[in-house]
């Protein structure tokens, strides 16, 4: 088994980063920090093992405690937040990622923010969803990421609206949003809990 400091090395280099210096301002950690920390004079702290982990694209937990493999987890694409119960919009795409267990070719996540989907997320959970399609006629009556045609995003279970081509969300714990235009929606893949 390798050591951190050896892992921190075996990175950098792999990842064609030259020096200490420019490890700590790619990485996002100070620079007499990330020194100490390859020098052995300092651990490694959960939240600077992210940091490294996720400009590698490596699991934490290899990068922590050099058990499993290295590429055991697969970064996710965190889109933002997901309203469940609470109207959320879209912004910037990928603007973090997240360890999942899903091919991260064809999944994306959310932050859900609310509580109408409880039990099956709360709100601050991470929930991963499939990809989006424009024809969510197969995915009537299971939980999924929809977005509205005007930019508004929920984790609901979609349902038929009152005429074609309109649906209806509904949810576990809160009051259906009724007649909506959808833009798109993914199926819902799994959880993980904050």
């Amino acid at each position: 088994m390798t050591s951190l400091v050896d892992r921190l090395t075996e990175l950098r280099t792999a990842g064609g980063i030259a020096s200490y210096a420019e490890a700590a301002r790619q990485y996002g950690i100070g620079y007499e920090t990330y020194k100490a920390i390859v020098s052995g004079k300092r651990g490694l702290t959960i939240e600077n093992a992210r940091k490294i982990a996720r400009h590698h694209r490596v699991a934490v937990g290899w990068l922590l405690t050099g058990e499993g493999s290295p590429k055991s987890a697969l970064m996710i694409p965190l889109q933002g937040r997901i309203g469940a119960g609470q109207e959320m919009m879209l912004f910037d795409d990928n603007i973090d990622s997240v360890e999942g267990f899903f091919d991260s070719d064809t999944t994306t996540a959310f932050e859900v923010q609310g509580d109408s989907m409880l039990p099956v997320a709360r709100s601050g959970d991470i929930a991963f969803f499939g990809v989006a399609r424009r024809d969510v006629r197969p995915l009537l009556h299971h939980e999924c990421a929809v977005i509205l045609e005007d930019g508004r995003r929920f984790f609901k279970i979609l349902q038929n609206g009152s005429r074609p081509g309109i649906y209806s969300l509904a949810s576990y714990n809160g009051a259906t949003i009724p007649d909506v235009e959808v833009h798109s929606a993914g199926p819902f893949l799994g959880v993980m809990r904050r």
